[in-house]
């Protein structure tokens, strides 16, 4: 069964924050991690809890190896108080990204920090892929020696569509063999640990709010995601959404090219058939950029996973190229920039955002050329140009951002206080 804020898991001794106790508590823990290092009269001051229940409190996360007393910090003028922060080996969880060209599994820390990681060869067969993810992480538990009370659980990025509620993968387009497949549960059964399951790029945006460089992007920020698919996120006030059903950040279909190709949704020039990696191969491919046959299918709603070897070589070829002087497929990427700063550009101003990050599987291949493109159309085409400057960065966090963000919302899930019962989120300053 997956996670969520309002349902109970099984699993909760000794692997969720029952010992850490109520909303409260939460509410402290959180402000420490946030602090990185604070005193109990600091935490007290920022949450508006008497200096007792802060003290009583701190106690018992200490107790549970959560938190520890770490050097002195000076508050004002009075004599330096003793520091606390998180305990970094205080909680652990593991991260899968199943992404259809690369499987990744990574073990991370409190900290945010990946203390180990494989990449396991799955087979097609999602059952025995599932049997080979619950080995894979038995084998990072048992070699880094993580007892299983230090354990939040696992999370796992996956393309959409998803039932996030049932932990139930759907229907995604290169995936195949993965229709209708209760992957959160059945990893559950295999491992004995529980298993929340996401959009990709919805545990990209916890990656980037958990771990990576909040002092740059703010609270507030728009993601990228630039996989086989490309999709898009958003963190208000340092919230992950995900929509009504997980499934927020589906843009294959905003049109960025009115004479580009024909898309099987009945439009031309949608970023599913100009912008993604298989689009720019195949473009590239009747361009004659390509000596020989890539092999690369045409875009269509629902591609196998056939041909996903010939598709990952073929683009990186053609990135390459681009960096290392041809200029033909260089002004092919640079296209394709321009196309998907039209896009940012209505989804910034549909959010109200100025802060846009890019990040996925192959923004490393594409960084270089989009990062300026993109922020020159945001100047240039969107309406709220005139309010505010756009800032267009990349992930700190390279590559294996859905992997890291996957395992953070697990712990995320454990130790961020949500609103307590029939509050909206707006009124968590007030307990």
């Amino acid at each position: 069964m997956s996670l969520s804020k309002q349902s109970e898991s099984p699993f909760l001794q000794g692997t969720n924050l029952t010992a850490v106790g109520d909303y409260n508590r939460s509410v402290v823990l959180d402000t420490i991690r946030k602090a990185g290092q604070i005193s109990r009269v600091e935490v007290s001051h920022l949450t508006g809890l008497t200096s007792q229940t802060v003290t009583n409190m701190v106690r018992k996360l200490i107790d549970s190896g959560l938190v520890q007393e770490e050097g002195t910090v000076t508050v004002g003028r009075g004599k330096p108080r003793t520091a606390i922060r998180l305990n970094p080996d205080g909680r652990y969880a593991v991260g899968i990204h199943l992404e259809p060209a690369k499987t990744t599994v990574i073990l991370i820390n409190l900290a945010g920090h990946i203390i180990d990681r494989d990449l396991p060869d799955l087979p097609d067969d999602s059952a025995q892929a599932i049997a080979a993810l619950a080995s894979t992480v038995s084998l990072l538990l048992g070699r880094n020696g993580i007892p299983g009370k230090r354990m939040g659980g696992i999370g796992i990025a996956i393309p959409g569509p998803v039932d996030a509620r049932r932990g139930t993968v759907l229907d995604p387009p290169n995936l195949s063999g993965w229709r209708n497949v209760r992957l959160a549960h059945d990893l559950e059964l295999s491992t004995g640990l529980p298993v929340f399951m996401e959009k990709d790029v919805t545990a990209a945006c916890h990656g980037q709010t958990w771990a990576g460089k909040g002092e740059e992007t703010g609270q507030d920020f728009l993601f990228m995601y630039m996989g086989l698919g490309i999709a898009f996120g958003t963190v208000r006030h340092g919230h992950v959404y995900q929509g009504r059903t997980g499934n927020v950040g589906e843009m294959g279909h905003i049109v960025v090219d009115t004479s580009g190709p024909a898309c099987w949704c009945g439009q031309r020039g949608c970023v599913a058939v100009t912008c993604d990696p298989r689009s720019l191969v195949k473009q590239a491919e009747k361009e004659g950029l390509f000596p020989a046959p890539t092999h690369v299918q045409d875009p269509r709603a629902f591609n196998d996973s056939a041909d996903l070897p010939f598709l990952d070589e073929a683009f990186k070829s053609l990135c390459q190229r681009a960096h290392g002087g041809d200029e033909v497929c260089r002004d092919l990427l640079l296209e394709s920039a321009g196309r998907i700063g039209r896009a940012v550009t209505i989804l910034t101003d549909l959010w109200d955002m100025d802060t846009v990050v890019f990040g996925g599987p192959y923004w490393h291949l594409l960084e270089d050329i989009y990062l300026d493109r993109v922020a020159q159309v945001l100047r240039r085409r969107s309406v709220l140009r005139q309010v505010h400057d756009f800032k267009v960065l990349s992930t700190t966090l390279g590559g294996d951002i859905a992997a890291i963000g996957a395992a953070s919302a697990i712990l995320d899930h454990d130790l961020t206080p949500g609103p307590a019962p029939g509050m909206s989120g707006k009124d968590r300053s007030a307990i």
